[in-house]
């Protein structure tokens, strides 16, 4: 088996920040916390811990990126995500000893979901390019229906600690390639690999407030209400954006469990937001009011 020794160089070729309006800052409050090998408990890196305030301005970058890459075809955004799958392929080796080093899969383990990871891309690469419409039978021989497309407008990535790679990838690039503009908030546990792979979306010449990264605890951040995707409620204490999208719907989607469900639950069921959700455990459930406590 092969084993990773210090010091890590790999460590040092990707940026260590958020991404926000495609640029790499720092937290506003100088804020940071500390990544560790869970191995051998080595700190790797520390790196910026976001609150709500950068958080929002991610949220600002988004919506303004969202006309222009949602008006572009999806042959043009399939073009941007191609050239991110070739950079994920020419660098899985360097991204498998990321992972590894944070996550702490086997190198093995860590390469094989790397290139899952470019798996899922190329799909979205290719399914970017058949985002089409359908002409439906009319009651009417004078009038045409037809359904037409269009993205819910930006989508907030919530992504879990246990396959970093496969979950931003998964989530990142259908929302890319229907013309989303996205939030990617990896888990603070597994932040590098996330970063590693949005500064491969950068090289590949994503237009910037595309996507934008953010990272730390999810009370501080707040996803999704305090960050504007979603209008103030009564009795919040958190100052958000004063208007939503003007594509008026937003999304959030999340993978296993956290502070992030109850209130992005609480929205889903007020109809303020389109919450896609994939649960964990074996045995999902959901229970209602009413529902005995005693089984």
């Amino acid at each position: 088996m092969a084993v990773i020794a210090p010091p890590y160089g790999v460590l040092n070729q990707y940026p260590s920040k958020l991404f926000i309006d495609g640029e790499w800052v720092d937290a506003d409050n100088g804020k940071t916390f500390k990544v560790y090998n869970p191995a051998n408990g080595d700190v790797l890196k520390e790196v910026p811990e976001a609150g709500a305030d950068e958080t929002r301005r991610a949220i600002e970058a988004a919506q303004r990126a969202l006309p222009a890459w949602s008006g572009m075809s999806g042959r043009q955004r399939s073009q941007y995500l191609f050239k991110a799958y070739q950079l994920i392929r020419k660098h899985r080796k360097e991204l498998a000893t990321l992972l590894t080093l944070e996550q702490g899969k086997t190198l093995e383990a860590a390469e094989a979901e790397v290139v899952s990871a470019g798996a899922f891309l190329s799909w979205y690469v290719e399914e970017a390019k058949r985002i089409n419409s359908e002409v439906i039978s009319s009651y009417d021989p004078t009038k045409r229906v037809y359904t037409l497309r269009q993205p819910v407008g930006v989508v907030v990535a919530v992504t879990p600690w246990n396959f970093p790679a496969d979950m931003v990838t998964r989530k990142v690039g259908p929302a890319l390639a229907a013309g989303c503009t996205v939030v990617l908030k990896p888990s603070s546990q597994t932040p590098l690999i996330a970063m590693a792979l949005t500064s491969l979306f950068e090289q590949a010449g994503l237009p910037k407030g595309v996507l934008n990264l953010v990272v730390g605890r999810t009370g501080e951040i707040g996803v999704p209400q305090r960050t504007g995707l979603l209008p103030p409620t009564s009795g919040s204490s958190s100052r958000c954006l004063d208007r939503p999208s003007h594509y008026g719907r937003n999304e959030l989607t999340n993978q296993g469990r956290g502070s992030v469900e109850p209130l992005s639950a609480r929205q889903r069921i007020r109809g303020r937001l389109a919450m896609w959700k994939r649960p964990p455990g074996k045995w999902p459930r959901a229970c209602f009011r009413g529902a005995p406590t005693a089984w």
